[in-house]
């Protein structure tokens, strides 16, 4: 794990950057453990479940990085961000978007067809920003879902959860218009830039991103409610 995105005062974590968070193993339960009770079991697959983790200069602002990890790996992260880092969480609270000035803006590209992404059991993170910079949303793609977006024009993406694509806003009308599909320089993750009609979070609000951890709790931002899918 690298910890956290490189800043305008830190060195270059070159080394770092070049080791594959997506091909981290994830630690399993045994299979047959006597002495593991439900609360150890539970804590352990809640400490060892995978989060993304996106770091920008602000919000709205410019994409730093974005990794892999677990939530005990994303406590030590959180131990080592500059002062005065800010903490949003998604609406399903398995992203983590932290803002800080610091931030050094990622090199994004143009999607081309010779453009090499790594995908980890065939998915790769997906960022997707309105034009003028805000993060929407966080999702993941697959190859058949990347082919769709940029065919028709239309925010898809492949969901874990119901193992199947999805355009969003197909029910509720809440569609993505792809602007643009750029890629990371390293290849790890996309960032699809869209006109977003309505609502870009199930839950209503225009960004996935409207709240902020503070200490213990999430407290609601002032972000426009447009109505619930």
């Amino acid at each position: 794990m690298s910890g956290t995105p490189r800043t305008r005062s830190s060195p270059s974590r070159k080394g770092a950057a070049n080791s594959d968070l997506f091909r981290r193993e994830i630690p399993r339960l045994p299979k047959k453990s006597p002495s593991l009770t439900t609360a150890t079991a539970s804590k352990f697959m809640y400490d060892n479940r995978m989060l993304t983790v996106v770091y920008a200069t602000s919000q709205p602002g410019s994409i730093s990085d974005l990794e892999r990890m677990s939530e005990t790996e994303l406590a030590t992260v959180r131990k080592n961000l500059p002062s005065g880092t800010r903490e949003l969480v998604d609406c399903d609270e398995d992203t983590v978007l932290f803002l800080h000035p610091s931030f050094l803006k990622s090199e994004l590209f143009p999607f081309t067809d010779r453009t090499v992404l790594h995908f980890q059991d065939e998915l790769i993170p997906v960022i997707t920003l309105d034009r003028s910079g805000n993060v929407l949303m966080q999702a993941f793609a697959n190859r058949e879902s990347l082919t769709l977006t940029l065919e028709s024009g239309f925010g898809t993406y492949y969901s874990r959860s119901r193992k199947s694509l999805w355009k969003k806003g197909d029910t509720s009308g809440h569609v993505q218009n792809v602007k643009e599909v750029l890629a990371s320089a390293n290849g790890k993750f996309l960032v699809y830039i869209v006109e977003q009609s309505g609502a870009a979070c199930h839950e209503g609000y225009y960004s996935c991103f409207f709240r902020e951890r503070k200490g213990e709790n999430l407290q609601v931002l002032n972000v426009p409610f447009l109505g619930r899918e």
